[in-house]
């Protein structure tokens, strides 16, 4: 009978979250049918936009629900909260639509939109309100770890069904499974989520329904094992870890620590963890827990200082990229929370929230957002070192090679950064080729290490762009070696021209590769012999791991046709005999 009843429960709790956030729903809908679309192999335009578009609706329609339960009495104005999500909705599919192809300055923003959703979601219940956002968090924090649960639990199951029925009964097409997973956590898992999400305080007085308050206490308090994780094994094993990160920052306050690459990422996971650690003991009364709440935010201060003026000092060195933007503006937060958690009582620890959907705003606002002052600063710092060294004159950069290393790091980090977040067109002396660095700025764009016992291993850089096949007639992927594996591997492919037949052989006998084209009595019409591609490979720098793609062709041809090689990959040995390799390959074949 309880198991009914909580079943039963369970269905009425998720019947009511259709009905409380209907809009998100339906987005919710739409994101798995399109999601469908392509597991179907359907091709749909604007796909991705789409999609990330209903996921910001979906997440701004639940936020603006709870906004409008927290604040409004008039069901008019759960219309009007309804209008305005869709009219953003698709005001940001607009604003996204006319891209080429989705950037990364676009799925960082709204990335971080959404996180700055999300956290709405958590604080616009305590505004105001007789229950504070530390009871707000806990209750999504429970819900989230609930949903994850049930959610794989699910998922497991019918994993397990379907593969009896496919082993058992009859065969299943494979696609169920990534149907399934599509239903169960895209649809299933938020709408479970957001059942899970209780109904706060709000202008309407829905106190007075039966069973309301010990819903609201059920979903907001603390879990005893959730205390007993937190207090007497996450707490110690932070204050262990404060500790060594002490240490380590008083033996090197002088030396390595401002400029140690890899602390800036840690100091700020380290703070994100208080943070979450103190939210989440805020209401906990034990000891370890009120000893945690009166010691850290005190030592988190300090720590987030030395975060900050890390990430600030990098700038100087190697310029602004926008996750160093993130990390200062996450420092400025984390000094603020640090102050609100030291001054102010658990209950006002709702300031943190609203200073952290504050700092999402500015990041994304233009003009002052984390993109356009990172693309300033990185275009200014490589111009302003290029000057300096006297290698940028007339809008023309001059190539220079005795130039000290940090320069070259320097103007390495920005060629990569611009060229990653594609501002290389906007910026008339940049070359806009991968594979034009060295001769652009007179120094490798890598660094050069010597081979080890004579190996080698090489990818070619440039195809993830356009390969021009014009004026071939056939296009062949295929392997070739010259290791003497003690077996003779011919492999031929068949194709037809002009309604004559042809064939195109590879032949590998000991420590020579031969590839022909032949006509349809097996006659040669041109070749490639080992020795060409020998001679090749002795062009190449095998001192670094990449070589261009202008430099990776190897061409034999005549009067009456041509082989053209483009290598994909190629590694090997250098030996007394010479070269033996291995490479991946595309061949160009034309019959003239």
């Amino acid at each position: 009978m309880k198991i009914y009843n909580r079943l039963t429960n369970s269905i009425q709790s998720f019947s009511n979250a259709l009905l409380r956030f209907p809009l998100t729903a339906a987005f919710l809908v739409a994101i798995a049918a399109l999601d469908a679309m392509v597991i179907n192999n359907n091709e749909v335009d604007d796909l991705e936009r789409y999609i990330i578009s209903l996921v910001v609706g979906a997440c701004l329609s639940a936020v603006l629900q709870l906004a409008y339960e927290r604040f409004c009495i008039r069901k008019t104005a759960r219309i009007v909260s309804m209008a305005i999500t869709v009219i953003l909705t698709v005001g940001y599919y607009l604003t996204i639509m006319n891209e080429q192809q989705l950037s990364q300055e676009v799925l960082v923003k709204t990335s971080v939109v959404v996180f700055g959703l999300i956290i709405a979601f958590l604080w616009i219940p305590s505004i105001k309100s007789k229950i504070t956002f530390n009871e707000c968090f806990v209750s999504g924090f429970k819900a989230f770890f609930l949903t994850l649960l049930f959610s794989w639990v699910l998922m497991i199951g019918f994993s397990i069904i379907y593969y009896a029925t496919d082993m058992l009964l009859f065969n299943l097409n494979e696609d169920i499974y990534l149907h399934t997973a599509n239903i169960v956590f895209v649809v299933f898992a938020v709408l479970y989520f957001l059942s899970l999400t209780p109904k706060y305080p709000g202008a309407i007085k829905v106190q007075k329904e039966d069973g309301y308050a010990e819903e609201l206490l059920r979903a907001t308090s603390t879990p005893k094992i959730l205390e007993v994780l937190i207090s007497y094994i996450v707490i110690p094993l932070s204050m262990i870890f404060t500790l060594i990160l002490l240490v380590y920052i008083a033996i090197n306050i002088s030396s390595s620590f401002w400029t140690d690459a890899l602390l800036e990422p840690m100091l700020v996971s380290y703070i994100v963890a208080v943070i979450l650690i103190y939210i989440l003991a805020s209401r906990m009364e034990n000891r370890m827990a009120i000893m945690f709440r009166k010691i850290f935010p005190k030592v988190l201060l300090p720590i987030v200082v030395f975060q900050t003026i890390n990430s600030i000092l990098r700038i100087n060195d190697f310029g602004l990229t926008y996750g160093r933007y993130y990390a200062i503006l996450f420092g400025i937060f984390a000094f603020i929370a640090a102050l609100v958690f030291s001054l102010k009582p658990v209950e006002k620890n709702g300031i943190v929230p609203m200073v952290l959907i504050i700092c999402v705003v500015i990041s994304v606002i233009p003009m002052i957002d984390a993109f356009t002052i990172s693309k300033n600063s990185q275009i200014s710092m490589l111009e302003n070192v290029l000057i300096e060294n006297e290698m940028l004159v007339d809008n023309r950069i001059i190539p220079k090679e005795d130039i000290d290393d940090l320069t070259k790091k320097r103007i390495i980090a920005s060629t990569e950064y611009i060229r990653n977040m594609g501002y290389a067109e906007e910026i008339e002396w940049m070359p806009k080729e991968y594979d034009e660095f060295e001769a652009t700025f007179g120094f490798p764009q890598y660094e050069q290490e010597p081979m080890e016992d004579g190996y080698f291993s090489l990818g070619t850089d440039g195809l993830n762009d356009v390969v021009n096949i014009a004026g071939y007639d056939f296009l062949i992927e295929t392997h070739i070696s010259n290791f003497d594996y003690g077996e003779e591997t011919p492999n031929k492919y068949e194709f037809e021209k002009n309604n004559k037949k042809y064939s195109a052989l590879i032949e590998e006998k000991g420590n020579e590769v031969f590839i022909s084209l032949n006509d349809s009595g097996n006659k040669e019409i041109v070749s490639m012999k080992n020795e060409e591609i020998i001679k090749k490979i002795e062009t190449f720098n095998l001192t670094v791991d990449s070589i261009s793609i202008k430099d990776a062709y190897i061409i034999s041809e005549n009067e009456k046709g041509t082989i053209n090689i483009l290598i994909k990959y190629i590694d090997g040995e250098k030996n007394d005999k010479g070269y033996n390799f291995n490479a991946e390959i595309y061949i160009f074949i034309r019959v003239k």
